[in-house]
């Protein structure tokens, strides 16, 4: 089993959306050895992840403006 990827956490939301955009294109193109497409997808799982953690926090932000205001 390999490492999980840790994603800089300092990397912004669209950042993250680019990568990932990018790794999307890497699979559909379908001409990576096996070995590769696999760490691409765990790539874009990784970055996907991240992606909803920043959006979960935005909407908690959201929710306590709301709340406060």
């Amino acid at each position: 089993m390999s490492e999980p990827i840790e994603i800089d956490p300092d990397l912004s939301y669209e950042a993250i959306v680019e990568d990932l955009e990018q790794t999307l294109t890497l699979l559909e193109d379908g001409g990576l050895p096996l070995a590769a497409a696999l760490d691409a997808y765990a790539q874009g799982v990784a970055l996907s992840t991240r992606a909803h953690e920043l959006l979960n926090e935005a909407e908690l932000r959201v929710e306590s403006l709301r709340e406060d205001g």
